[in-house]
């Protein structure tokens, strides 16, 4: 018999054999996080997770994270996914409780965020969609109470569930930006937000009205241009597109989208960029011959830089990539020429390197890889760099070669795992170059120079620990994530002037925490980093620092002292909230940002005053016993004290530009020397009054004045009883009506070693106006 040709099915073959089809047994394998616990993958979905801490590296070959995997994971810090992820769905309930995850880059292939994925996830910050997304849903209560600052949405999103962006309390969400049209919203999708949603200039279905479910608009054909300190810079449909004559500060407001190509060119006189997480793009010769540029931080938003996008900026000597930083591609000439940079950090996200990217970058002796050799590195990339330049990498990463050099770099591989002994007890983890752990460390840890990281939770609960120190010729650049959290013995620790960021929740809990010292170099303290540090009394904030995490300094109840060396930085919601009594924001006298009320994010601002010393125009003319007398100058209201003759007299008005007095009665007529004094003790010849005529009168016995002790600001007022003193400390106002002949009255300060700026009235009448050092 013959048969014909026919492709049976494995079933139907089977069938044909008499025998019964059985499922295959579903694939299952365990993963490891990078600090401890582990998660599960069955069928390229990860179906669950087990005390997950740390990082957990999610492998490409995932479809969807399931639902509830990492639900309740309280220590997971950061999701990183493979390179060529097929993620299409990111589960109900996925991250739900996960209240340690500060960030996550959602690969361009997910298709759906489900139902409660991210729901009480309170520490996530930072949410960034690759560049060519294809999402398209956005579930019911997906990210309800993130403290989100800001978010793009891809231009596929179709439709956002009921009570996906929720604020809760915090109201951290300013900024929110749609690459394409609106998509269909749910019931209060937006609740107790306050933002501004950035649109497209051809954008449909945000109506015509100035507000969309709450939200104000901002189409992008209305953010035409910004100012810098002087000129300004134009934006066009959320990209910026040029300057005119922009020199001093810039700031590129949220929701515009890219740098482009030329914007900043020959700006020769800018000296600082903001650039805001809504960037994900900076174009060819964007800063090209920016000749005073000396630093730049690049948000983890951007994935491109343009060709020759910081081409000849000979001042560039820091630049910075936020954690979690989505970039790319670093084009061709792009930092080629002579800049200032000695050493950078390449995001583990970078696949491509142009042509010469890096040439003629004089300086430059160190890049470290934070992760596998680029895919492609163009010709000369790094050619005619700084003498014996190295590249540092990873213990296993990849790609390299095993030559001693690539691409014209001395390879320096890390040496893996080492372990090293605390002072009294117990040791700490170093993994290539990163403090990943310790196990009970006790008394003084001290970092090798040779370390770039103090990584997440490295030394959580290390109670016993006292002290930590770093080696001469540190190369810190960050303190991860929970590094100190709950170190409840540490006392203080001076930071490297290498860091560049304090990560969230780094110094969380160390309750005998009394002094930090925070570089020159530090640009970004995080969420939460010195949250219930509760015998910090007083900090200062280096000029450097742009940013300030949500609740920072929250719970911080000894600390009643902020002093700010530069303008004010960003400030998250509740940075300061619950800190000491009546605590303050030390500003210098030409700061900015700080506003014009007295108080600035629940700190009374405290400006230093002007040190211009007074000068005064000598007196001219005759005067009379018991007159009047006009003295003019500058800076005349800094002078707290006059004397005619060596008696003092009452001053009984002042300006900055003269003071009066009264001369006292019974002089009689002559020459009388005129001396004026400020607080520091400085002495200024007012010239020489020249009294002619006058009754002789009792000479006055009315005194006014101001001075510290045991912490307190004291005034007292002689001579002025039934009259009206009022009297302002630090800019806040007291008002009493004086019942004795001599009577003082005391005001707690916050600490000892303040300048406290006094002004006292009598009815009305500024009598002094001084400077009290708090003792």
């Amino acid at each position: 018999m013959l048969l014909k040709s026919k492709k049976l099915s494995l079933t139907a073959v089977l069938a044909l054999l008499g025998a019964t089809l059985v499922a295959p047994p579903a694939w299952a394998a365990t993963v490891n996080c990078s600090t401890s616990g582990s998660f599960t993958l069955t069928d390229n979905v990860v179906t669950g997770n087990s005390s997950c801490a740390g990082e957990a590296v999610i492998p490409n070959s995932v479809t969807s994270i399931g639902a509830e995997a990492f639900r309740s994971a309280g220590s997971l810090v950061s999701v990183t996914f493979e390179a060529d992820s097929v993620l299409t769905q990111i589960g109900s309930f996925a991250f739900h409780i996960a209240t340690s995850l500060e960030s996550i880059i959602i690969p361009n292939s997910v298709t759906s965020i489900d139902d409660h994925a991210f729901r009480n996830a309170i520490s996530l910050a930072s949410v960034t969609f690759e560049a060519d997304s294809v999402l398209e849903s956005i579930g019911d209560y997906a990210f309800y109470r993130a403290p989100l600052e800001s978010i793009t949405f891809p231009s596929t999103v179709t439709s956002i569930g009921d009570w996906a962006f929720f604020a809760n309390d915090a109201k951290s969400l300013t900024s929110i930006t749609f690459g394409g049209n609106a998509p269909t919203i749910g019931t209060s999708a937006f609740y107790n937000v306050d933002a501004v949603v950035n649109i497209g200039s051809a954008a449909t279905g945000f109506g015509t009205e100035t507000t969309w479910n709450g939200l104000t608009i901002v189409r992008a054909s209305e953010i035409s241009s910004a100012d810098c300190t002087t000129g300004t810079f134009a934006i066009s449909d959320n990209v910026v597109t040029g300057h005119t004559n922009c020199a001093g500060v810039a700031v590129i407001p949220n929701g515009v989208t890219s740098i482009g190509a030329n914007a900043f060119r020959s700006a020769s006189a800018l000296t600082s960029i903001t650039i805001p997480n809504s960037v994900t793009s900076i174009g060819n010769n964007a800063f090209l011959q920016a000749t005073a540029l000396p630093s730049i931080a690049i948000p983890n938003s951007v994935t491109s830089i343009g060709n020759a996008a910081f081409y000849g900026a000979s001042a560039l000597e820091t630049v910075t990539f936020e954690a979690g930083s989505a970039l790319n591609s670093i084009g061709q000439f792009a930092f080629y020429g002579r800049n200032a940079i000695t050493s950078i950090t390449i995001p583990n996200s970078v696949t491509s390197i142009g042509n010469q990217a890096f040439r003629f970058s004089w300086s430059l002796t160190s890049i470290t890889f934070e992760g596998n050799a680029p895919a492609t590195v163009g010709t000369d990339a790094f050619n005619n760099m700084g003498a014996d330049s190295v590249a540092n990498i990873g213990s296993a990463a990849t790609g390299f070669g095993t030559a001693a050099t690539w691409n014209s770099l001395r390879i320096v591989r890390a040496s893996g795992v080492v372990l090293v002994n605390c002072s009294t007890s117990g040791t700490f983890t170093v993994t290539d170059n990163v403090v990943t752990g310790n196990t009970d460390c006790v008394g003084s840890a001290v970092i090798p120079n040779s370390v770039t990281s103090i990584g997440v939770y490295a030394f959580f609960n290390a109670t016993a620990l006292a002290s930590v120190t770093f080696e001469a010729g540190s190369v810190l650049t960050s303190i991860g994530p929970n590094a100190f959290r709950n170190t409840t013995s540490l006392t203080s620790i001076t930071i490297p002037n290498s860091v560049t960021s304090i990560e969230a929740g780094a110094f969380r809990d160390a309750h005998a925490l009394t002094s930090i010292t925070i570089p020159n170099s530090v640009t970004t303290i995080g969420n939460a980093a010195f949250m219930f540090n509760t015998a910090l009394t007083s900090i200062t904030i280096p000029n450097s620092v742009t940013s300030i995490g949500v609740s920072a300094f929250d719970g911080a109840t000894s600390m009643t002292s902020v002093t700010f060396a530069g303008n004010a930085p960003s400030v998250g919601t509740s940075a300061f909230r619950s800190v000491g009594t009546d605590p303050v924001a030390n500003i210098g006298l030409a700061a900015t940002g700080f506003g014009t009320a007295n108080t600035w994010n629940g700190l009374t601002i405290v400006r230093a005053p002007d040190p211009t010393p007074p000068t005064a125009t000598p007196v001219a003319g005759d005067t009379n016993a018991g007159a009047t007398l006009v003295i003019n100058g500058t800076n005349m209201d800094r002078i707290t004290q006059v004397t005619i003759g060596g008696t003092v007299v009452p001053i009984t008005a002042r300006t900055t530009t003269s003071i009066t007095v009264t001369v006292p009665a019974g002089l009689a007529a002559g020459g009388y020397t005129i001396s004026l004094t400020t607080d520091d003790a400085t002495l200024l010849a007012g010239g020489v009054a020249q009294v002619v005529a006058g009754e002789v009168e009792a000479a006055t016995n009315q005194k006014v004045n101001a001075g510290s002790f045991n912490t307190y600001v004291a005034v007292y007022a002689k001579g002025y009883k039934g009259q009206t003193l009022a009297w302002k400390i630090a800019g806040k106002w007291f008002k009493v009506v004086i019942t004795k002949d001599y009577q003082v009255f005391q005001r707690k300060t916050i600490a000892v070693g303040l300048e406290v700026k006094v002004d006292l009235f009598i009815d009305g009448e500024r009598l002094l106006a001084k400077t009290v050092l708090t003792r």
